[in-house]
């Protein structure tokens, strides 16, 4: 189950051994287990933990004191660490791509990431029962992409019913 979220770091993100994963969310959720620490482990990279609950702060100190290469965070949290100002401490922070996912990222605090950082969050889409991305937009298109690993199939309907997608 591990191999897929393995593949995704390595693959579109291009982790390796001498990365340092951070997610910002606790590991009993399924994003962070798998993208953070189980694709961290598998790669050979250093993987960030924080024993504390994040906040817009927390999340800029653990950036300055532990330098990860990667940042693995949920929309709600980039949002409120635009509110508050810090994003503006990521931006020379070594993050080398800043992903996203557990819920839609609105496109206004994409804009606003990017402006302040540079970078344009990754917005990836999974579930809790694979524990890996399937979907990524890694550009200003907001088409969404299938992960290394994943296959995507669907049957043509007319435009007015609903669509049936297979992973």
């Amino acid at each position: 189950v591990t191999a897929p979220a393995a593949a995704f770091a390595r693959e579109i993100l291009g982790a390796g051994p001498g990365d340092r994963l951070y997610a910002t969310s606790k590991l009993f959720f399924a994003y962070p287990l798998a993208n953070c620490l189980f694709a961290g482990l598998l790669l050979g990279a250093t993987v960030i933990l924080d024993p504390e609950w994040p906040n817009a702060e927390r999340v800029a100190e653990m950036v300055r004191r532990h330098s990860p290469t990667l940042l693995f965070c949920v929309p709600t949290l980039y949002h409120k660490m635009v509110q508050s100002g810090v994003v503006a401490q990521f931006k020379d922070s070594g993050i080398r791509h800043f992903v996203s996912a557990g819920e839609a990222m609105p496109a206004t605090v994409s804009s606003a990431w990017k402006e302040a950082t540079g970078h344009k969050p990754i917005s990836c889409y999974g579930t809790s029962e694979t524990l890996s991305l399937m979907l990524y937009c890694d550009d200003d298109s907001g088409r969404l992409k299938p992960t290394p690993l994943t296959e995507l199939r669907f049957e043509e309907v007319e435009p007015d019913l609903p669509q049936r997608v297979w992973f």
